[in-house]
């Protein structure tokens, strides 16, 4: 067993004793370690997540978490800790900063904006980095990605491949048509 594969053991471990978290898968696709999370709708990761928001990175030490989350930048930062509040969970902003990011090389579009909804980016993302797309497939299939969507694995595949057209169009089509 490698650093990372004994890294993600100690934290499925350690993810065991924390309230909310339902199952952690561990995913390894190449040279990196990836986990899966499935959080319960009344944490305040799901409070997030359904917010908008992204978890970059983060800890859980003695029942407090400092979690480091990526909204857009038009968001409403004061509503969107509202919202999570709301929930029933304390919040405290510690920082915020604006962090331009760049579009991956090659990507057509003002800022790589592909037209696809959040759900599409969700399933699309996910079924990427859980290794879906891999060949031969040694991850995951479909019918477990969709269940860690919480989704129909019919849904699922219509997500991704209207995703996927859309993505491929922008490649291979990156010129805007007539309007």
């Amino acid at each position: 067993m490698d650093a990372g594969e004994k890294l993600a053991a100690d934290v499925e471990r350690a993810a065991a004793d924390v309230a909310g978290i339902e199952w952690v898968r561990h995913i390894a696709t190449g040279s990196r370690q990836l986990l899966e999370f499935r959080v319960g709708h009344d944490t305040p990761l799901s409070a997030l997540l359904e917010a908008g928001g992204r978890i970059q990175g983060g800890r859980i030490e003695d029942g407090v978490s400092r979690l480091a989350v990526d909204v857009t930048l038009d968001t409403d930062v004061r509503t969107y800790l509202d919202r999570v509040e709301r929930r029933g969970h304390a919040v405290d902003l510690l920082a915020k900063r604006e962090v331009e990011r760049a579009a991956p090389a090659g990507w057509a579009g003002d800022g790589g904006d592909t037209g696809l909804t959040g759900r599409q980016r969700t399933v699309l993302e996910a079924a990427y980095l859980s290794g879906y797309f891999d060949w031969p497939r040694r991850q995951t299939t479909g019918e477990e990605l969709a269940d860690s969507l919480d989704i129909a694995s019919s849904t699922l595949h219509q997500h991704l491949r209207v995703a996927s057209a859309k993505v491929f169009e922008q490649y291979f089509d990156p010129t805007p048509g007539p309007e």
